[in-house]
């Protein structure tokens, strides 16, 4: 039986965030509006519509099958590696970011945990665009946490808050020329064609894997990082599959871009779609 856990807020939060502040807040944020404008009118707009929008809007549109409303508030069905738990983070607006890893990170009661252990309490309820390097970002530059001793580093420069900056000043230069390619109808099309070619995959595909690690005193020539056959047994939304080598091992959660169709002659037959 899949065990479903709700889109509640940790306690922490539930006296600085409340239901409708959300609901209003994700109506606010310029990059959560596009989705959930069309996911209010369950249509998912074509790529021509979402093409001239940030990176941000292209994520949540890649995942549309992973998000929906829940008592009003846009939501990302998460599932572990596994499949027997269903996890509903709430797509967090960018306005809320702050008091979040305030109450998650910074609270009394939460203890200056490390990046790890904080994503996991972040991952737990919440999901935006960017989130592992926001959490990166706010415990490399937390005061508390820098003054416990550690190794530390001596050339003087804090590298996440100069890859913070130089994110940032990406995005806005990105975000510029997206307003001068959106002007021009060739460009465009070019997008769009890209987008044509994606590559999508159903349950019981074969597929390999690309694993390049290579092994230390292995002949390069001899490397092979395609491993597979592979089947996908899920599809969880346009660009992240679940896979499985074989009915006793272990099942892994993938992003397409490591996936390629297997063409061979030794498809899998141990998987029966139901």
């Amino acid at each position: 039986m899949t065990k479903n856990r709700t889109e509640e807020l940790p306690e922490e939060l539930k006296g600085e965030i409340t239901p409708e502040k959300l609901i209003q807040s994700q109506k606010e944020d310029s990059d959560i509006k596009v989705i959930s404008d069309y996911k209010n009118i369950n249509v998912k707009p074509g790529w021509q519509d979402i093409s001239r929008h940030g990176n941000k809007v292209k994520s949540y549109w890649n995942q549309w099958d992973s998000l929906e409303f829940r008592n009003g508030i846009l939501c990302r069905k998460y599932e572990n590696i596994p499949g027997d738990e269903v996890t509903w983070q709430i797509v967090l607006p960018k306005a809320l970011k702050k008091v979040v890893m305030e109450q998650l990170h910074n609270n009394i009661t939460s203890g200056h945990l490390g990046i790890k252990k904080t994503l996991a309490r972040v991952t737990n309820r919440f999901y935006w665009y960017g989130l592992r390097s926001d959490v990166e970002h706010w415990c490399k530059t937390c005061d508390i946490c820098a003054s416990r001793p550690k190794e530390e580093n001596n050339d003087g420069i804090n590298y996440s808050t100069y890859a913070k900056r130089l994110q940032e000043k990406v995005e806005s230069i990105h975000s510029f020329a997206r307003r001068r390619i959106y002007k021009s109808s060739d460009l465009m099309k070019k997008c769009h064609d890209r987008n044509v070619n994606h590559i999508s995959y159903e349950v019981g595909d074969a597929v390999w894997l690309y694993e390049p690690r290579r092994k230390v005193g292995f002949c390069p020539k001899l490397y092979r990082p395609w491993n597979g056959p592979f089947i996908i047994t899920k599809k969880l939304n346009d660009v992240i599959y679940r896979i499985q080598k074989g009915p006793k091992n272990k099942p892994k959660v993938i992003h397409h871009n490591r996936l390629k169709r297997y063409n061979g002659k030794e498809k899998p037959t141990w998987f029966k779609i139901t």
